[in-house]
């Protein structure tokens, strides 16, 4: 029986469309797995990257969890540091007992514990001349000193150097009196250190670069102007100024302890939990040394009528963490932007080699 010449056509043409529809289909999947292995390859480029630049493991897997990012027992740590860091610092009990040691330290009558008289003996420093001279406030002007504030008046200024302040530089001071270097210098430490366990506190450095006269012409300090005046703007009298000045601009050793547990306590908290990023540690130390700082600030606030506590120690911690967090926050963007600029001209070789292959199927 003979073939239909007509069908016979149609099965040829049916046979070349189904050969063509493979060949697309075949086309098709391999562009897919090109495209496949190309996005694979991009990945293991990625990631052979982060392992080059020695980033910590836990930092490669970013899509899951950013190891930088602090969690709620952070937060709960930081707060608990805030509340011990506070009391310690702001207590009047602790105060009054450190003030015992300026005491014992100055040879003065009272009833003092072990504690107490061990440290008073340490730090003994009666009859040195940073405070007095041949009976008298050793001051810049003997005659007519400022007792409240003679502390910020002379002789207790390590920076107070130049033709009219070196004679009242304390380690100066100590060293003519102990006719010795060593001896001076030593004696001049333990005065500067006894004095920060006393009410008023050690003059905050470079105090003696704000000396002037006062209408009277005795020697005085643009401090005391200062918190006399915020003294009567929030009291009506003067009678708050050393108070003021106590917590404003001295260094104070309850200051130096409070500040201290904040930073043990964040530091026993980061090897507990075996934390190792930068930026999580950094923000730690910032977020515990920050609410620490502005609360005791703001519990000074309301005991002197809004003018706040400033914990010097603290502040400074808070500084140095804040611009360590900027430093180490570039250096990471630095990173990233350097691999992601990597990673693009990957991917561009990446595509035009697609590109090519495209063009040979």
């Amino acid at each position: 029986m003979c073939s239909d010449p007509n069908n016979q056509a149609s099965n040829h043409k049916t046979d070349l469309t189904d050969c063509n529809i493979r060949e697309i289909n075949e086309a098709t999947y391999d562009s897919e797995l090109l495209d496949f292995q190309t996005l694979s390859e991009i990945e293991d480029i990625y990631l052979c990257d982060l392992h080059e630049t020695a980033l910590a493991p836990q930092s490669i897997n970013m899509l899951e969890a950013l190891p930088s990012n602090i969690d709620r027992l952070d937060m709960a740590w930081c707060l608990t540091t805030t509340v011990v860091s506070t009391f310690i610092t702001t207590s009047k009990h602790f105060a009054k007992w450190l003030e015992g040691i300026h005491d014992a330290a100055s040879d003065k009558s009272g009833s003092f514990d072990a504690m107490q008289k061990i440290l008073g003996k340490t730090l003994h420093h009666k009859d040195d001349w940073l405070d007095q001279y041949e009976g008298q406030w050793n001051t810049r002007d003997v005659a007519n000193a400022y007792a409240q504030f003679h502390r910020l008046l002379g002789g207790h200024d390590i920076f107070a150097i130049g033709e009219s302040l070196t004679p009242h530089n304390p380690f100066t001071m100590m060293i003519k009196q102990r006719e010795s270097v060593l001896g001076g210098t030593l004696q001049a430490t333990r005065h500067l250190i006894a004095d920060t366990f006393s009410s008023q506190g050690l003059p905050a450095p470079f105090s003696s670069y704000v000396d002037s006269t006062a209408d009277d012409g005795r020697s005085w300090n643009k401090i005391i102007d200062i918190v006399q005046e915020l003294s009567i703007e929030t009291t009506g009298n003067k009678q708050q100024a050393e108070s003021i000045y106590s917590h404003l601009f001295t260094l104070r050793a309850q200051d130096f302890i409070g500040g201290g547990a904040a930073l043990a306590l964040t530091s026993a908290y980061l090897h507990a939990r075996d934390i190792e990023d930068a930026i999580r540690k950094t923000q730690i130390r910032l977020i515990s040394y920050s609410m620490s700082f502005f609360a005791q600030a703001i519990v000074g606030a309301t005991r002197q009528n809004g003018i706040p506590y400033i914990n010097y120690p603290l502040g400074g911690a808070m500084a140095k963490e804040l611009a360590s967090l900027i430093f180490e926050s570039n250096r990471r963007t630095q990173l990233l932007d350097n691999r992601a600029r990597h990673l693009h001209e990957e991917v561009i070789d990446v595509i035009d080699e697609h590109n090519v292959l495209q063009d040979l199927l």
